[in-house]
């Protein structure tokens, strides 16, 4: 089974759901894109913390970027396992959260972190996989080290909040297809906010498209016409802002990449991304820049999972690292932290934003 992890390492110099941007970004013509990228140089400023020596994943900045949450890949008798550790940036001082043995607790043939989340100061999320088609998702209150709840989840079942949207869905919506519906819940992204969802599929009339569902004013409506290519695109990575603005990552049947920008009721820009490659994953917008990580390795496989800015219409390359395996923004926009390998390990060091 291919795991998909997203990395995590130590020495001294710190899920599905959408996290708020501050501001949109003012989308330039979409002549100005360039198909391939462009190296633009350094995204990190002054480095905070650098974290070597064993095999770590997953790196994750609490929200105002004062703490580092990471993973430690144990390999036990050929089975992998799993450590989860905080980090205080400001005094280098960390504390364990997830010890092997508890994590060992959750596995059926092993264990390892295949997400984590911190969208709230006081909430981590941390998945973990059992190596086989389950999950276990344990919510901790990290600063007290208190588990407040473990969630179990299984690969192409719907989970709790899949379950709430779809009867949320059916009691406002009754027009949307059952069936279809369904499917679009276990097998497309989608873009979640309080009051609306973005989903593809044949929701309506059995016509493909990305369907907007505003709950609150109870209507639904496509965002393209029919004859319109990207009616039948996919999300293939997206990002909703503070002031309404879906940032949105769609790919085509005829695999083309294409990003949209829909605000106030309407398409503002679309922009294809010919140079981007991999599976995408929006990481943070200010300023007229979009971060995003494009992941073209497998979770064991050593080489360049590449990091682009998109800066007023053109898709340029990071050059902070020439081996990244991830990266993570804080919600605030503050602080970044970058994995890479060296030697056949990923390190973690973590940096002002620039």
């Amino acid at each position: 089974m291919l795991k998909y992890l997203l990395p995590v390492l130590f020495c001294s110099i710190p899920v599905w759901s959408c996290s708020s941007i501050d501001a949109a970004p003012d989308v330039a013509s979409a002549s100005m894109l360039a198909e391939t990228a462009k190296p633009s140089g350094q995204t990190g400023g002054e480095t905070i913390t650098e974290i070597i020596g064993k095999d770590l994943v997953h790196p994750t900045l609490s929200p105002d970027g004062k703490f580092l949450a990471y993973a430690e890949v144990i390999v036990e008798n050929k089975r992998e396992n799993t450590a989860v550790r905080i980090l205080n940036l400001a005094t280098n001082q960390n504390f364990l959260l997830i010890s092997p043995q508890v994590a060992a607790k959750y596995k059926t043939y092993s264990s390892y972190v295949s997400s984590m989340d911190w969208n709230q100061a006081d909430r981590l999320a941390v998945t973990i996989s059992d190596g086989d088609v389950g999950s276990a998702i344990l919510t901790f209150q990290p600063f007290q080290k208190k588990l407040l709840s473990v969630r179990y989840e299984e690969a192409m079942e719907f989970s709790p909040a899949d379950e709430k949207l779809r009867k949320r869905i059916w009691a406002q919506f009754p027009q949307v297809q059952s069936e279809e519906l369904n499917l679009a819940l276990l097998h497309h992204r989608r873009l979640e906010t309080r009051d609306t969802v973005l989903m593809a599929g044949e929701l309506l009339r059995k016509e493909k498209n990305l369907w907007l569902l505003d709950f609150q004013k109870r209507s639904i409506k496509s965002l393209f016409k029919a004859t319109d290519p990207l009616a039948k695109a996919t999300i293939a990575s997206s990002k909703v802002a503070s002031n309404g603005t879906f940032l949105l990552i769609l790919d085509t049947s005829d695999d083309r990449r294409f990003l949209v920008i829909y605000k106030d009721g309407q398409i503002q820009k679309r922009q294809p991304l010919g140079g981007l490659k991999g599976r995408p994953e929006i990481l943070h917008a200010a300023h007229n820049k979009i971060w995003i990580m494009s992941y073209v390795y497998n979770t064991y496989e050593e080489g360049n999972n590449p990091l682009y800015i998109w800066d007023n219409g053109e898709l340029r390359q990071a050059t902070d690292y020439d081996r990244l395996y991830a990266v993570h923004v804080n919600r605030q926009g503050t602080r970044i932290a970058y994995c890479y390998w060296i030697d056949g390990k990923r390190r973690i060091t973590v940096k002002e934003l620039l």
